[in-house]
């Protein structure tokens, strides 16, 4: 699993622990590492994530998104990511680029200030680094494999936790955040406002000050 590649680069790396941070689906890797592998986790920083992916899952897999206990996906990030999951295989590369940028400015969020040239750059970055397609794909099929190890994470984490959700993530709502905090005993939640799903450069400030305000001496 993830979690095992990652401690097994912490093993690389000598790290015998440390303080993990983990956005998106990077805050389920985070999870399922402190559920795990609770003696290498020193504290947790998990963002714009939650414990329950089947809202995700669903919409990738055209499944009803009814009766699900939180709430799901913007209406926007939800056509973004059945179009991209399913026509990605047959899009030219400016294709792939103009759909990624355009999925970029969904995730920011309907507020939070958007730096065009910023992430046109990476996107085109990210593309050229890309040898298959399927390397976006192998993200789709880790999240889809991750949905009910998750869920299992519920009661086994017990490492300090700061839980920081954004005030208009269009793929994780505010509840995703506030369930996630809750189902660990010793975490805290942080929103921050404005933020949407990206890890906008314009928060980095108050996200810093909150990690080392709630970490200090750990």
């Amino acid at each position: 699993t993830m979690a095992e590649d990652v401690v097994q680069l912490m093993d690389h790396m000598q790290l015998p622990m440390s303080l993990i941070m983990g956005t998106s689906m990077g805050g389920a890797v985070a999870q399922l590492l402190a559920a795990h592998f609770p003696g290498r986790v020193q504290g947790l920083v998990l963002l714009a994530t939650s414990r329950d992916f089947r809202a995700v899952v669903n919409t990738l897999q055209e499944r009803p998104l009814d009766g699900l206990p939180l709430s799901v996906c913007s209406q926007k990030c939800l056509d973004w990511i059945r179009y991209f999951s399913g026509h990605i295989s047959s899009m030219t590369a400016w294709n792939k680029i103009q759909k990624q940028f355009e999925g970029w400015r969904i995730l920011n969020g309907p507020v939070a200030p958007f730096n065009t040239f910023y992430y046109l750059k990476m996107m085109i970055l990210s593309i050229i680094r890309q040898r298959s397609y399927e390397t976006l794909l192998n993200h789709v099929r880790a999240i889809v494999g991750s949905v009910d190890l998750l869920l299992e994470t519920k009661g086994n984490i017990n490492a300090k936790v700061l839980v920081i959700q954004g005030e208009y993530d269009p793929v994780f709502p505010k509840d995703h955040g506030e369930a996630l905090a809750d189902s660990i005993e010793n975490s805290s939640l942080f929103v921050v406002k404005e933020m949407g799903h990206n890890l906008n450069a314009a928060f980095y400030r108050p996200i810093v000050e909150r990690i080392q305000s709630t970490f200090k001496g750990s």
